[in-house]
This record gives C-alpha cells, structure tokens and sequence, in this order.
C-alpha cells in the first residue's frame, strides 16, 4: 500500500495519527465525499492492479460508500474499506450514541465479499494479510475491515506478518486434457475475454492462444483492454444487439460452434438482457466459481488462474498442432470489415467523434467512463489497445463514477495521462472531487458532453412512450466558470475539430482542464 483515500473524521482520528508517522511511504488523498472516495480506490485499483484503501467513519460514513463498494463488487475490483464503529459492548445496542449504526457489518456484507471485525488490535496484521491473500486467490470483490472505537484507542504488542506471496491457482490436468479435446473437435471457434483477463494479466496469453489457434477475439465492455484491438485476430465488443445498435458479432457467436469465455462472468445484462446467443458449446475459465452455468449452460468450467490455464492450453494445443481452416479466417476478415461498417451506419456522428478523440491521445492513455452517451459508444466505437487503460462502471452502471475514478487512477499512475468522458447529469454527482485533484496536483483532463438532460434516458423515454418524457431535462453550472473557480483551465467547444484542438492543447498543458462540449441535439448530433 501506498496510497489510501480519506475524509479526516473523529473516530478516525487514531488512524491518521498513526499514518502521521509514516508520511513517506504512505500517501493520504483527502476526498470530499465516501463514495468518491470508494470511486477513488476503485481507479487505483483497475489503473495499477494493486487493491484501492479507503477509509470511512462509521455509520454515516459507511453507508454513503455503499454504491461504490455496489460498483467494485460487481464488477470484481480488489478495493478494501477500512471503518469503525462505536465501542465494542455498545455495537448494535441502538445507545443513540454519535455516527451509531444499526448492524453495519450486515449492511456492508450485501455489497463486501468478506466483512470483519476487529475485536483486538494485535489481530489486525493478521486480518489484514488474510484480506490480502483473499484478493490474490480468487476473482477480487471489495473487503471491509471494521475497527470499534476502543479498539483503536487500546495498546497491544502487534507482530506484523511478513508479505507472503501467492502462488496462482493451477488448472487441473484432467480439465487442460478434456478442453483441448473439445477444442479439437471445432470448426467455427471464438475466444470471448472479460475483465478477468484485465485483472489477471492474462493479455500476453491471450494474444499467444489467438495467434497460435488463428481463432479471434472479442471481448466484452468490461474486458476491454484485454486483447489489442489493432491486432489482425481482434474482431469486435461483443456489445449492441438491441440495446446499442446492430452488431455482427452477435449473429456470427450463435453460428460458431466453441466459445472459449476467457475471464469474463457472462453476466446476464450484457449478454441475455440483449438478446445475445451463445454456442451450445462453452469452455469457461475463471476464478468466479459461482458464474459458471449460471445465464449459459457450460460444457466445460475451469476455476484457476487465467494466465496459468491459458499459458497450458496453448502448449497442449500446439504439440497436436490444433488451427483454423482458411474458409472460417477468411470469413472472419470479411465479418470484421461489414463490423466496421455498422459502427459508421448507425449514429456515425458518435463513432467519428470517438475516432477523432483517439487519435489525440496517446496510446497508453487511461480513460474513464461515465455511464453517459459516450460511454455506450466507447464499447464498439473506441479501440483500445492495452490492458487497465479503459474503465467503465459496467458492474452495477453507476453514474458518478468516472470523474473520481480517474482521480483514482492518476494517484496510481501519476505520469500517464488520465481522461474522463462524462456527461452533464452524470458529472455533477461527484464534481466537488475537483478540489481533490487540484488540492493534491492529481491533473485529469474532463470531457463533459453537456446536453442539458440525462440524454440517453430521454431517448428512451421519447421512443417508448410516444414522445412522451419527464424529470429529464437537467440545469446544471455554467462548466467554463466553475473550473475557473477552482483555477482550473476550461474550454467550452461546438464541434469535433475544436474538441480535438482543446484536447490536443490540454494534453500538452499536463494539468487540470475542463472540456465542455456543447450538444444541445444530443451526442449523435455533435459534429
């Protein structure tokens, strides 16, 4: 650990007292509301793949962070929350003592994998390590580690354990044996990747099984990063179907006759909710036990290590020399390029703007999304190219989320620039984190597409009920002289060009800034 998020609170005071002492090594970014501070660590977290720290008071304080542990635990992200609670004798006695809650371990455990607390200081070294060993031997989800206000004011002989390093979990010889038999035997195979194979490093692997197969790849929104989208065997984000335009890539999965699910959970809003069917066939790695078979059946499962499995899949694959034929590669190309074409076929504004943006930046760049237009157009409309370098709130879609994420991940990555993509409505949940970026010199350039409403919502309501809409038009600040509040460079543009020239000169600036794109038809109509 070397950064932890907080908001200084009473009883925490023992806990910042101690971290006084150790200033050097361990790094304080004082937010300005719990569930920032739980976005925030969830940005560290996906950025640099260590688990995000933040602290919180008790009651109050933990039920604030409870939609951004909502966020972390669905979309696996390795976050620990570390809060108190009144004394020991008194926890769930209703004494209407200050910040008391009533049974926060039992809240917190319906969005926590693992919720303890400690009843004595010389336990916490050891609850800690356990914590952390818990997020390195299985598909991570958020901790919380409760402290009672007497124990954090007791003295105690503490041992601190020594780092203990994990060992992947290894596959099963007999399941390596059985997929490369039903490998064996397919013709028309596709590799899917999730975010599993973004947190468990697995890209290297994937892009040697693709190569060595000559099968492609598509991953899932939550998965981008996993597999180059410039690779020749990348073939799309396996998003759209209904919800967000035509995708081939739907109707070309159903005809294939193997999907190898690569660290994703195949969770049901981004595959059945759109109408998505999947071979009859499935061989399904991951950590996550619990998702296999549940929204497709599964012919196969392997509960291990991604990179492990993959690594010993391809070196059994290419001693039986197992490929593709030619007729189903070439399909393939011809597939990808009549993809590329709907993407500009169906509201081709956003895909010229997503494409345009993307050039700007460099590579390596970290982009954080917003539930918002351009968030649902970045799934198919913008590539990229490495893993931890896209962050979308694809678990629970929770607005809000984008703007301290990205804070969250300059702070793990403080020299790679860090953009957030946000709309008007989504953006001001969390906009008072703007004090928190400048206040600890953590620049992150914000791209507000300003609508004047919670457009895509609106869309929704327009198309379903007749015309008819409500609550969706939303006033907000004028976004130019807010940022100059807090002296903060912010440009106000009206076209793609103009938006591509302030990105441009902000990028080069390295600090802060605020882009306000003015799109009062909606994100489509931005030209």
């Amino acid at each position: 650990m070397d950064t932890v998020f907080g908001l200084l609170a009473g009883g925490l005071l023992p806990i910042y007292d101690g971290i006084f002492d150790v200033e050097d090594r361990l790094r304080v970014i004082g937010g300005r509301h719990e569930s920032a501070l739980g976005y925030m660590a969830d940005g560290y977290a996906r950025a640099c793949g260590r688990p995000g720290v933040f602290l919180t008071i008790g009651g109050p304080g933990a039920a604030n962070a409870m939609g951004s542990l909502g966020e972390s635990w669905a979309s696996n992200v390795p976050v620990l929350e570390i809060t108190h609670n009144v004394a020991l004798a008194d926890i769930d006695k209703n004494m209407r003592i200050l910040h008391q809650p009533h049974d926060q371990a039992g809240m917190l455990r319906h969005v926590a994998d693992n919720v303890v607390t400690a009843t004595r200081p010389e336990d916490i070294p050891r609850i800690l390590q356990k914590m952390f060993l818990r997020f390195s031997t299985r598909r991570s989800k958020p901790q919380v580690l409760e402290v009672p206000s007497d124990v954090l004011l007791k003295e105690a002989e503490v041992r601190i354990p020594p780092k203990v390093d994990c060992l992947p979990v290894s596959p099963q010889e007999s399941d390596i044996d059985r997929a490369v038999e039903i490998i064996s035997k397919a013709k028309r195979p596709c590799i899917w990747a999730g975010g599993g194979a973004v947190t468990g490093d697995a890209t290297s692997a994937l892009v040697r099984l693709a190569e060595s197969w000559e099968v492609p790849v598509v991953v899932s929104q939550g998965g981008k990063g996993a597999f180059p989208e410039d690779h020749p065997r990348f073939l799309g984000c396996a998003s759209g179907q209904r919800v967000l335009g035509p995708n081939p890539c739907g109707d070309f999965l159903s005809a294939c006759d193997l999907l190898l699910v690569a660290g994703s959970t195949l969770g049901h809003f981004h595959t059945k909710m759109w109408g998505l069917e999947l071979p009859a066939t499935i061989i399904h790695i991951t950590l996550d036990a619990e998702m296999i078979g549940k929204v497709y059946p599964t012919e196969l499962g392997i509960v291990a290590d991604l990179r492990t499995t993959l690594e010993r899949l391809v070196e059994a694959m290419e001693s039986r020399g197992i490929g593709c034929s030619k007729a189903f590669q070439d399909e393939v190309r011809a597939l990808k390029e009549e993809s590329e074409r709907t993407l500009w076929d169906f509201k081709p504004n956003e895909t010229r703007t997503m494409r345009a943006v993307r050039e700007v930046i460099p590579r390596d760049a970290i982009c954080c999304f917003d539930p918002s237009a351009p968030a649902y157009a970045s799934g198919r409309k913008f590539p990229i190219y490495h893993p931890r370098t896209y962050m979308l709130s694809h678990g629970w879609d929770s607005i809000g989320y984008g703007f301290p994420a990205a804070i969250g991940a300059r702070a793990a990555l403080p020299h790679r620039p860090v953009l957030c993509f946000t709309g008007d409505g989504s953006f001001q949940l969390n906009m008072q984190e703007m004090a928190t970026a400048v206040q600890h010199d953590l620049p992150v350039i914000t791209i507000i597409i300003n609508d004047g409403s919670y457009g895509v919502l609106k869309g929704f309501q327009l198309e379903r009920y007749g015309g008819r809409y409500i609550a969706a038009d939303i006033t907000g600040p004028d976004f130019v002289k807010w940022a100059e509040a807090y002296e903060v460079s912010a440009t106000r543009v009206r076209t793609v060009d103009e938006l591509c020239k302030a990105l441009d000169q902000a990028l080069r600036d390295g600090r802060n800034h605020v882009i306000d794109v003015s799109a009062p038809g909606g994100f489509n109509e931005f030209v």
